[in-house]
C-alpha cells in the first residue's frame, strides 16, 4: 500500500532535470536516460472496447507516426470503431498492471518506488491537500508517495461499495533505473529507461507503443 511520503527529497532529482514546461517530452519527465517511448492511451468503442490508434488510422486511412495526435488522426473523418476519446491525464487502469510488471523487471528496486499525483483531482481529501508537502515542477504540484511498483493501481476515489483508479502522474524506482510520465493534459505515457527497457515495451502486444525521443513536442 502507498504512504503518504512526509519528505519530498526523494524527488529532487526529477525536479532538477526536468526541462521547461512546454520543451517536449523533457517538459514532462527527466531527460537523462537512454531511450524513450510513448504509450497510446486507447479510444473506446459504443460497446466500451478499447480501440487503438492504428485500427482508426486504417479506417479512416491515415497512418499513426512518432508524433501524430489524435485530434489530427481523426480531423475530418468518420469511423464507426470509436465514439470517446483516449482518456487524458490517466493511463487505462486495466493495462496499468500489465505495465507496472514490466517496469518491475527493469529495477533492482521494485519494492520501493516514489509516485507523484497531481494535487488538482478534486477528489483528493482537504486534509490531505491542507497538510502534505509539494513536489514544484513547472505549472504542477504534487504531492508525494512511497511504496512498491504494483502500488500504482491504488490510487484513486474510494467509498465503501466503489474505487475510481487514477494512476501516478510521474513515477519512478528508487535506483532512478525509469520514470514513467502521465501528464494531466495528455492522452499518452511517457517512459525513459534502458534501450532494453523500451525495446521490451514496443515488443509488448499488450500496449500501443511508439518510440519517443526527449524532444518530441506534446500537443
Amino acid at each position: 500500500m502507498a504512504r503518504d511520503e512526509d519528505e519530498v527529497t526523494a524527488a529532487s532529482w526529477v525536479v532538477g532535470a526536468m526541462g521547461e514546461f512546454g520543451s517536449g517530452v523533457r517538459g514532462v519527465m527527466p531527460a537523462i536516460f537512454e531511450a524513450y517511448a510513448r504509450i497510446l492511451h486507447p479510444a473506446l468503442s459504443p460497446g466500451e472496447r478499447p480501440v487503438r490508434w492504428a485500427e482508426i488510422g486504417r479506417d479512416v486511412g491515415r497512418e499513426v507516426r512518432a508524433q501524430t495526435r489524435f485530434g489530427e488522426l481523426v480531423e475530418g473523418t468518420f469511423s464507426a470503431l470509436w465514439d470517446e476519446w483516449p482518456r487524458v491525464g490517466e493511463f487505462p487502469a486495466d493495462q496499468l498492471p500489465a505495465l507496472t510488471g514490466l517496469l518491475s523487471r527493469f529495477t533492482g528496486t521494485p519494492d520501493r518506488c516514489w509516485f507523484c499525483l497531481w494535487d488538482g483531482w478534486d477528489w483528493i481529501p482537504e486534509e490531505a491537500l491542507a497538510s502534505a508537502p509539494r513536489v514544484r515542477l513547472p505549472h504542477r504540484d504534487y504531492l508525494l508517495y512511497e511504496g512498491p511498483v504494483d502500488a500504482a493501481a491504488e490510487f484513486g476515489q474510494r467509498g465503501e461499495d466503489y474505487f475510481f483508479p487514477q494512476s501516478p502522474n510521474l513515477f519512478w524506482p528508487d535506483d532512478r533505473a525509469w520514470c514513467a510520465a502521465t501528464e494531466i493534459d495528455l492522452d499518452s505515457t511517457y517512459v525513459g529507461g534502458t534501450v532494453e527497457l523500451v525495446e521490451a515495451l514496443l515488443d509488448d502486444r499488450r500496449f500501443e507503443v511508439l518510440p519517443a525521443v526527449p524532444d518530441d513536442p506534446l500537443a
